[in-house]
């Protein structure tokens, strides 16, 4: 486990269950999820940040594409006629990380 201080009694609980019983940590579920979406939490400022950025992506991906279309715009955005959803929700993700990084 790769930590930036010491780790909480709950965090050392999550540890011992995962040696004894495998899976993942909550952490290592976070960067799988990062990773999967292309968010860097590398150029974030830690796991807390990159958290709200998932949570915001994961907010954005169950939004119809109409939804998606109003987020564009309320961003200053203009959307081509018929863009694919994965489209919208790619480039809405690159605003929220840009909005994130420091």
């Amino acid at each position: 486990l790769a930590a930036s201080g010491p780790l909480s009694r709950a965090e050392l609980v999550e540890a011992l269950s995962v040696a004894t019983w495998g899976g993942l940590t909550k952490a290592e579920r976070l960067r799988e999820a990062c990773e999967d979406r292309g968010i860097p939490i590398a150029r974030l400022e830690g796991l807390e940040q990159a958290a709200q950025v998932l949570e915001q992506v994961q907010k954005l991906e169950a939004k119809s594409t109409s939804e998606l279309k109003n987020e564009y715009r309320k961003r200053g955005f203009a959307p081509s006629h018929n863009p694919p959803k994965r489209d919208l929700i790619q480039s809405l993700t690159d605003a929220l990380l840009w909005d994130a990084m420091p």
